[in-house]
């Protein structure tokens, strides 16, 4: 097929056959593992999109029961390509847990690609995301202050009325996402909480509350430690570099992943949004400037600066163990 550009018009242009969104340019990570039903939908929306190029990562099952059931999924999903599409897998025998498979199947993909969009198998997608990342990734994919493209926005509507298609903050936000390898490079899973700086004024770029940045803070070096993950290390490395991600408008992803490996929760304010469309193409902002709007509302529901986090920090315990503590479960 023979894409035509208009002058006017940054980025690939796409065809919609009755509403379905015709192959998307950008290349896609999908990160499965043990839960068949969300890794069934957010693969249905893959399939909509048609990616030229497909990389699936699998971590290894803890248990024999659970080896059975990945093994189930990762056929299912080579099963269900039925496009011209080019597939690689990382499918691994051993378990390696979330931090260190997620970071790694990611700097695998990165190893293969340029830049291209992450998806996890709880987060499903609008049509739109993928055209949003495809034009985007285009036109940032130089601009080495801007790290990551977000998919998701918590559904903020304060600025749905806003000229502009999307904004930017200090928060990648790692529920269906894009970036580029010139800002994975700078990603390392090991962060030494030896080396995070904890002089306030260090943060000052950010903008954020002094309690605020001693709640992140204090997740760094928990990442540092002892925390399975890879995302705190993630916005550690964009954060303390002053970085910006860009934040749709409108929501593009919904996370069903609410009973999972490290968590469970029914917070309607995080899980199960809605996944909207956006028009296109794009209207793009004037100016690279930070919404304090949006980094409050991250900081919300992200960071959760309230009163437990405070005694949490305060006596150096996980969530979780601070729940049985409270409950006198512990």
């Amino acid at each position: 097929m023979i894409i035509n550009f208009s002058p006017s018009f940054i980025g690939p242009q796409f065809i919609k056959i009755k509403g379905v969104l015709v192959s998307v340019d950008s290349p896609v990570l999908f990160i499965i593992f043990n839960r068949l039903e969300t890794t069934k939908r957010v693969l249905t929306a893959i399939k909509r999109a048609k990616p030229k190029r497909l990389y699936i990562a699998s971590d290894g099952g803890r248990n024999e029961t659970e080896k059975g059931l990945v093994d189930d999924i990762r056929e299912y999903v080579i099963s269900e390509i039925g496009w011209d599409c080019n597939v690689k897998t990382l499918f691994r025998e051993e378990n390696w847990g979330c931090g260190q498979n997620v970071s790694d199947s990611i700097s695998w993909f990165f190893n293969e690609e340029e830049q291209g969009i992450i998806l996890e198998d709880d987060c499903v997608p609008s049509d739109s995301f993928f055209e949003f990342c495809d034009e985007l990734l285009l036109k940032y994919k130089y601009d080495t202050r801007i790290c990551q493209i977000n998919g998701n926005n918590f559904g903020l509507t304060d600025f749905v009325l806003s000229e502009w298609d999307y904004h930017f903050c200090h928060y990648p936000q790692a529920w269906g996402w894009a970036s580029w390898r010139r800002a994975w490079k700078d990603y390392s899973l090991l962060v030494s909480p030896d080396r995070i700086p904890r002089n306030i004024n260090s943060y000052k770029h950010l903008g954020w509350k002094k309690s605020d940045i001693k709640l992140q803070i204090h997740n760094w070096v928990r990442a540092g430690r002892s925390l399975d993950t890879w995302d705190y290390q993630w916005q550690y490395i964009n954060q303390i570099q002053g970085n910006l991600a860009v934040v749709p408008k409108r929501n593009l992803i919904s996370n069903i992943g609410d009973i999972g490996t490290h968590f469970s929760s029914n917070d309607k304010r995080t899980f199960h949004l809605k996944a909207e469309e956006m028009n296109m193409p794009l209207k793009h902002p004037e100016f690279i400037l930070i919404d304090s709007l949006i980094g409050r509302s991250y900081k919300k529901r992200m960071i959760k600066n309230s009163i437990k986090n405070r005694i949490v920090r305060f006596i150096g315990v996980s969530n979780f163990e601070f729940g049985k503590k409270l409950l006198g479960r512990g």
